[in-house]
């Protein structure tokens, strides 16, 4: 399935996207137009008008480009840092932490740059590259705040600037779709979004992503209760994964690690009701615990609330039920 028909049925106009995607050399106007009809009916770009410009270091590359109208390389960089710099927040803090941040900057500073900046080609793809994982990012801390419209939102627009600029990301925009839908009990969405990486991820030879995506795939056969389908993919994903190269792999997929992958397979043994199998995995990945600890994140601390209800319901007598449930609530007020 194309970005083009997956953009379709997240509710995007597809013409946008065939629009941007075989513009060789973007230009204001034609950018000004797509993107009016894109933004235009959520208020965006007037927010965009009236919001101030960042201050300090960043704010006068912004002035810079908004003087010279002309979009340097060095502009296009300074916005990949400063979205290095929410992505940092959001990893180390939870996603409340970053999301007004990322999303203002998105809107005040680099639509209008894709808008009404001048640039080249080379310089312009790059622009739309970024500006794809910026919209991403926001749209991640989103849905880790539980806000799923604006997630929605933001994974769509994601979606039609990695067309134009990026479509390797696009596939990963896809498998964050894929896990979003998982996250909402749509377990078919999610699959159809699955596949969509898988084609994305062969066509690059990319196995990091072909093996995130099985993974999900995986998930969605367990959430169907389809254990023989599940198993396939989970064995897919693990094929994908030992072929896959951590150093060659592009920068924003460095997180997908063996620990990542485990906690995937323990979510889909889980889903089948396999203790044993999702236990063994679960000890592989981190202590999210430990790790959700300081985090503003929602949806992690729901995932532990529902571990501890599972506990609880299954084992409560055990005394490390019990001390794992304590920590959840001195930690996180888990409930």
């Amino acid at each position: 399935m194309s970005l083009r028909e997956l953009a379709r049925r997240a509710h995007c106009d597809p013409g946008h996207l065939s629009k941007v995607a075989n513009s060789h050399k973007p230009a204001a106007p034609h950018l000004a137009a797509i993107l009016d009809d894109a933004l235009a009916a959520g208020g965006v770009l007037k927010a965009a008008a009236a919001a101030p410009v960042l201050a300090g270091r960043r704010g006068r590359a912004e002035r810079g480009w908004l003087t010279r109208g002309v979009v340097t390389f060095a502009d296009v960089e300074a916005v990949a840092e400063i979205t290095g710099t929410f992505r940092g927040l959001d990893n180390k803090f939870g996603g409340g932490h970053a999301h007004m941040l990322a999303a203002e900057y998105l809107e005040s500073n680099v639509l209008p740059m894709l808008r009404t900046g001048i640039y080249k080609e080379e310089i312009g793809q790059r622009l739309f590259g970024v500006a794809a994982q910026l919209a991403h990012l926001v749209a991640w801390t989103a849905y880790d705040m539980d806000d799923h419209r604006r997630a929605r939102m933001y994974f769509t627009r994601a979606l039609e600037l990695a067309s134009a600029g990026d479509h390797l990301f696009g596939g990963e925009i896809l498998a964050a779709r894929s896990h979003h839908a998982i996250h909402l009990g749509d377990p078919v969405k999610a699959a159809e979004f699955a596949r969509a990486t898988q084609q994305i991820a062969h066509k690059a030879a990319v196995p990091a992503l072909l093996a995130e995506a099985y993974a999900l795939e995986a998930n969605s056969h367990a959430l169907l209760g389809d254990a023989r389908s599940c198993a396939s993919s989970l064995l897919e994903a693990e094929l994908a994964f030992r072929r896959s190269d951590p150093d060659a792999a592009p920068v924003w997929l460095r997180y997908f690690d063996e620990g990542y992958l485990a906690a995937r397979f323990a979510h889909s043994f889980r889903e089948l009701g396999e203790w044993g199998e999702a236990r063994r995995y679960a000890r592989l990945a981190a202590d999210a615990l430990g790790l959700a600890a300081g985090l503003q994140s929602r949806r992690i601390v729901r995932y532990i609330g529902d571990v501890r209800k599972r506990l609880l319901r299954h084992h409560p007598k055990e005394a490390a039920v019990t001390d794992f449930c304590e920590r959840a609530t001195k930690l996180l007020g888990a409930n």
